[in-house]
């Protein structure tokens, strides 16, 4: 046949068997407004066009020649790559056309402290080193603490002082004499609980808390403390001996709490402690004052 043009108003391709193909020697051009292609279709080799339109979502396995996606930090290119994949502290979001959504998270920055051994419940960001003899220095990411050597003051001035275990010291000194009388020595406890409204009972130094008002024996120039428990409903008085009269200048402290009794050097033989409470009565016992 001639090689000359002509029109072809339907094509349709009918085989016996198999899947009908066009051939041609050279290339074949389809010049037309719109070709449309209603079915699947596979080209083996490449397709050349001046325009591609469509959101390509249904494509895959597809890389820009030469170019891949541009990736940018900040409006810095680092590269172009085929595949981005989003590390630790980042989520990505589900396709949606051609954008997905990236949220980053804090993560878990932090410093870790420790208290012995055993790591507290939260990190920290901050570490605020406070104290005298505490110092932090140090430039970059490694830094010094430095906390010098404590030392025990020369004089050590305090209204209690609750030591636990033994005090070993050269001397002990008690405060400040002021000629009243009242000054303390070092002072002997004892604690007081009570038996319903009947009697008083004392634990302290060779005292045990199962006698009934007990008989203690004092020392004139010593100090003693006397710790009652029960608070208010047993008053605890110090008395001249027969008398409702209270001791008064060498006692100290609330009868509801803690009484500090010095012995003067001019005690009488012996004294006496009562319960306030009138129907008490039998709530009484003795201080005895050995020459």
């Amino acid at each position: 046949m001639a090689e000359k043009s002509f029109g072809v108003k339907d094509l349709n391709m009918v085989g016996a068997s198999g899947d009908p193909t066009i051939e041609s020697n050279g290339d074949l051009n389809l010049k037309a407004g719109q070709v449309a292609i209603q079915t699947n279709t596979t080209i083996t080799g490449v397709i050349t066009a001046t325009q591609f339109s469509g959101n390509g979502s249904g494509l895959t396995g597809v890389t820009a020649s030469g170019t891949g996606i541009i990736i940018k930090d900040g409006g810095s290119t680092v590269g172009t790559a085929g595949t981005i994949d989003f590390g630790a502290n980042l989520s990505v979001s589900a396709l949606s056309g051609a954008a997905v959504t990236v949220t980053g998270s804090a993560g878990s920055s932090g410093i870790t402290i420790e208290d012995e051994g055993s790591a507290l419940s939260t990190t920290a960001t901050t570490l605020d080193f406070v104290g005298d003899g505490v110092v932090a220095s140090g430039t970059g990411a490694e830094k010094t603490i430095t906390i010098a050597g404590s030392s025990v003051p020369a004089n050590l001035t305090a209204t209690t002082l609750d030591v636990s275990g033994i005090t070993t010291s050269g001397s002990f000194v008690t405060d400040l004499i002021d000629g009243s009388g009242t000054s303390r020595g070092f002072c002997t406890r004892y604690y007081i609980t009570a038996n319903g409204a009947s009697s008083y009972s004392m634990a302290g130094p060779g005292q045990r808390n199962s006698v009934g008002n007990p008989t203690l024996y004092l020392m004139r120039g010593f100090t003693y403390m006397f710790e009652n428990s029960t608070g208010g409903s047993h008053p605890f008085r110090i008395q001249f001996t027969g008398t409702t009269t209270g001791v008064g200048t060498y006692v100290s402290g609330a009868q509801n709490g803690v009484q500090i009794f010095t012995i003067p050097h001019d005690a009488p033989g012996n004294y006496e402690y009562q319960c306030t409470v009138p129907s008490h009565a039998s709530m009484k016992g003795s201080f005895v004052i050995p020459s």
